[in-house]
Order: structure tokens, then sequence, then C-alpha cells
């Protein structure tokens, strides 16, 4: 991820799309619970995989080549 985008992101809505550069983040889903831990937000980068960010974790799931 380049620096257009750092966490916090700042206020998003769930399906906002921003783009900075040659980057395009998606909201996904937004505060929602990650394996108990509640705030966590799902986001698509660029179009290559979906990536899920825990509060006080960090990025706690990436998956790639999702449709």
């Amino acid at each position: 991820m380049n620096e257009c985008f750092k966490f916090p992101l700042g206020l998003w809505q769930q399906g906002e799309v921003r783009r900075c550069r040659d980057s395009r983040i998606t909201i996904l889903e937004i505060d929602f619970e990650y394996h108990c831990v509640p705030h966590a937000l799902k986001f698509d980068w660029n179009g290559e995989g979906v990536y899920v960010f825990s509060p006080d974790r960090g990025l706690v799931a990436i998956v790639h080549g999702v449709d």
C-alpha cells in the first residue's frame, strides 16, 4: 500500500470509494466484529483482494483474487 492511505482512515461510509494517484480503496464492511474484536474494517484495495483491519491488531486478514 502506498502513502495515499494510512490508518486510521478517518470517517468513511460502507460502499464509499476513494482514489489517490493510481490507488483505489472501497469500504466493503465497516464497524463489524471480526474474530471477537469489535470495530473491524473490511476493504478492497485496487481490486487485488479484500483486507480486514482490526483496531489494536492491525491488518488481520488478506484474501487475494476475490471476484
